[in-house]
């Protein structure tokens, strides 16, 4: 697991106590030295490649979302967290697949639920990297922890029916009428799923094929998902994902 963490931060008082807080919060997190102005960030990030980034929007010389925009176009970029003074950038913000939007002055309890988010989130890369490197089909990752505040209930993914994105938050549909929200990108989430099961069918939408129980026609060329125990919601297959679906569906 990735545990190596940049904070760059303009105000070093903030960054210190940032710092203070990840240490007691996760001693095993590898806190590099600040960076405190975007040139400086980006190349510690690039040389360092560490797991999880504190960006300040408002960085000196290239500021955060700049920084995130170019994090973002890497194969394997670190969970990018921002830290900003007000709500303006939010928006802009989520565009580049943020982890989270942190208002200063900064609340400790509030880092402690970003430090658990990413603790779970290196976890489960970690643990689909190990069973990528093997050939048995079951050693794939069957559970998901879902963050309720406090505590982090753990779901059996095989009981998800399908998962949809609303207002930068994730919805579990499961088997048993519960839906469960999470506040994380669906390309964060779907990482964390078996690949054999789920797949993404459109931009805001991944389901579980063991739940499909009917495809229309959609149109010309489009098609929807009819799924067991939830026959009311029709799940749009995007144009770009047609060829997924074939893959796991013969058709």
């Amino acid at each position: 697991m990735n545990r190596k963490v940049i904070i760059a931060e303009a105000d070093l008082a903030i960054a210190e106590q940032l710092q203070d807080w990840l240490a007691e919060l996760d001693p095993n997190f590898c806190i590099q030295p600040v960076c405190s102005d975007g040139e400086n960030a980006l190349a510690q990030i690039m040389t360092q490649a560490p797991g999880i980034v504190f960006l300040d929007v408002e960085l000196p010389r290239i500021n955060g979302v700049e920084i995130a925009r170019t994090l973002v176009k890497m194969k394997e970029h670190p969970l990018i967290v921002f830290l900003a003074s007000s709500e303006k950038f939010a928006a802009e913000a989520f565009l580049v697949d943020a982890l989270d939007y942190v208002l200063k002055p900064l609340d400790k309890k509030k880092i402690q639920h970003v430090s658990k988010r990413c603790h779970w989130i290196l976890r489960a890369e970690e643990m689909m990297e190990t069973k990528a490197v093997g050939t048995d089909e079951t050693s794939e990752l069957r559970h998901l922890a879902v963050d309720k505040g406090d505590t982090m209930e753990v779901i059996d993914c095989l009981n998800i029916r399908f998962i949809f994105s609303k207002n930068r938050y994730a919805y579990i549909s499961m088997k048993n009428g519960d839906c469960h929200e999470m506040r994380i990108s669906l390309r964060d989430i779907e990482k964390q799923l078996p690949h054999s099961l789920f797949f993404r069918c459109h931009r805001n939408y991944i389901v579980n094929v063991e739940y499909i129980k009917q495809i229309k026609l959609w149109f010309k060329r489009g098609y929807l998902l009819i799924l067991k125990g939830a026959e009311e919601v029709e799940i749009p297959v995007g144009r770009a994902y047609i060829e997924i679906l074939k893959e796991h569906i013969k058709m």
